[in-house]
């Protein structure tokens, strides 16, 4: 590559590379016969097509250009070419990691080594890890994410739940709660799909190493919180009786994908922390930050709040907003999410370190 040039990627929805140019010539146009370097096209699994569109440019980078299908690096030592994702091997002509997957033991009818859910066109798989998020965005600036969520649910109040019951509750709030379609300020849209794995499981030894865990606590182990989620973690805990609500679909805060939204980063948009000698300390980041104006049944409102300004008003079901879904995808790409910051040893739910999200 010429020594101050820039070499530039378009990539499509999950991250694969598929046009790389340079303006070498500074003259703001892109010459195709002499300024794109190299296009790729690839089949659903990530084996790259052949046969055209395979003059590579001098002007690259032969480094850089092995950054393709997901966006990783392919390994073509030893003739192995397999794809360098986070933790493991990925071999494209197989469609089928060379490691076993980490959430294995939840997806018992499929292979141990399947790659993206056996779904290479909705979602990517670079880690392994439990929230699973892409975008895209259309030619008129419209932008879709696609949401793939795992969680186990383990039932340790004294309660008794059907647990099928459970695990329709859990995706119908999902569903409800993040599944969006908005109407941006600027005349475009961003939707959101939501795609709820869940099951259920009777001892922590069964939890996957990066699934989520929802477990039901009794309602005395949470104090006064409905739930209790670590920002960025893999753990939420709710009361017995909102589960019971959400089972009967009367659990107006939806507050099992509340606090799933805390493990996706959200903060609380209602909390503005203290203010002294004009200075802000503490509370949520502004760029989350919402009024009773702004989103009156926004689901990540806090539950002190959540009375007072949403369902006084007649609200009910809350979402998420676009915003905050763009947060949730920021968060994923820079490996923010999936976190084990969590509390495992908690007889009750009131001592608790770090910031959790209540």
């Amino acid at each position: 590559m010429v020594q101050g040039d820039y070499v530039y990627q378009y990539k499509d929805h999950l991250g694969n590379v598929r046009l790389s140019y340079s303006d070498t010539n500074n003259d703001g146009a892109i010459t195709p016969a002499t300024e794109i370097i190299e296009e790729s096209n690839y089949y659903p699994f990530g084996l790259k097509h052949k046969g055209y569109n395979n003059v590579t440019s001098s002007l690259g980078n032969s480094t850089a250009q092995k950054f393709g299908y997901n966006g990783v690096e392919l390994n073509e030592s030893l003739e192995l070419n397999l794809y360098e994702m986070d933790w493991r091997g990925y071999d494209a002509s197989l469609g089928r990691f060379m490691q076993i997957d980490n959430h294995a033991e939840t997806y018992m009818e499929w292979s141990t080594y399947h790659f993206a859910a056996n779904n290479p066109i909705f979602v990517a798989d670079p880690d392994g890890q439990d929230w699973i998020i892409t975008m895209s965005t259309d030619d008129d600036g419209n932008t879709t994410y696609n949401i793939t969520i795992n969680v186990a649910i383990m039932n340790s109040s004294e309660s008794n739940f059907d647990s099928n019951k459970v695990i329709a509750a859990v995706k119908n709030q999902f569903n409800s709660a993040f599944g969006i379609s908005e109407k941006n300020k600027d005349g475009t849209t961003t939707n959101v799909n939501i795609t709820t794995n869940a099951r259920s499981i009777t001892n922590i030894d069964e939890l996957g190493k990066s699934e989520h865990l929802l477990e039901i606590k009794n309602d005395k182990d949470l104090s006064g919180a409905a739930g209790i989620a670590p920002f960025g973690g893999l753990r939420l805990y709710v009361k017995a009786s909102r589960v019971a609500e959400a089972v009967n679909s009367e659990d107006e805060y939806n507050t099992i994908a509340h606090e799933m939204g805390h493990t996706g980063g959200l903060y609380h948009p209602d909390d503005f922390g203290t203010t002294f000698l004009g200075v802000n300390f503490g509370g949520t980041p502004k760029d989350q930050r919402l009024t009773s104006k702004d989103d009156r049944d926004n689901l990540m409102f806090s539950g002190l709040k959540a009375t007072a300004i949403n369902w006084a008003k007649g609200k009910q079901n809350p979402k998420i907003n676009s915003n905050q879904a763009g947060t949730l995808y920021k968060k994923y790409q820079r490996k923010e999410l999936n976190k084990q910051n969590n509390y495992f040893n908690i007889p009750f739910i009131g001592r608790v370190k770090r910031n959790p999200g209540l």
